[in-house]
């Protein structure tokens, strides 16, 4: 078999194979022109919208992560008063069953000492009782001999 010869693809001009002779090619170009400009325009606007667009998203994130630290850090405060509160009240509960364990001890001292001193001496009353059966005590007459050699006889000069 024989062999086609190849031929060269077609040569492209500038305009994409457009005609550039007669007024048709002029009106042509000055229609791209047109289009040109108009698509630059278009484009400028896209790329400003854009900016503007993401200034304003920018500002509400700038506000919004704003507003997330003030809260964190409302949150954060009362956190630590929270915990500060709660220290202080399982300080002073301490304190108390403190005090309280100590209040019980001096009761239970003074309940022994005060039955220590019972044990030790007699109360006041029976003292008194056992000093009138004696006939010694403050204020009764004192039971002596007299000269008549008479126990139980109250001593008249002694009165």
């Amino acid at each position: 078999m024989a062999k086609k010869p190849q031929q060269p693809p077609p040569k492209a001009d500038d305009d994409n194979s457009v005609d550039t002779s007669g007024p048709s090619a002029v009106y042509d170009k000055e229609e791209a022109k047109r289009d040109a400009v108009k698509a630059m325009a278009e484009y400028l606007a896209a790329a400003k919208a854009e900016r503007e667009k993401t200034a304003r998203l920018r500002e509400l994130r700038l506000a919004k992560e704003a507003e997330e630290a003030k809260r964190a850090a409302a949150q954060r405060e009362t956190v630590q008063r929270d915990a500060a509160t709660r220290a202080k009240a399982k300080a002073d509960a301490k304190a108390e069953a403190k005090q309280s364990a100590i209040d019980k001890i001096r009761a239970a001292a003074a309940m022994k000492a005060k039955a220590a001193s019972a044990k030790a001496a007699p109360p006041k009353s029976t003292i008194k009782a056992a000093a009138r059966a004696k006939g010694t005590a403050k204020g009764a007459p004192a039971k002596s001999e007299s000269k008549s050699g008479k126990k139980g006889k109250i001593d008249k000069k002694r009165r």
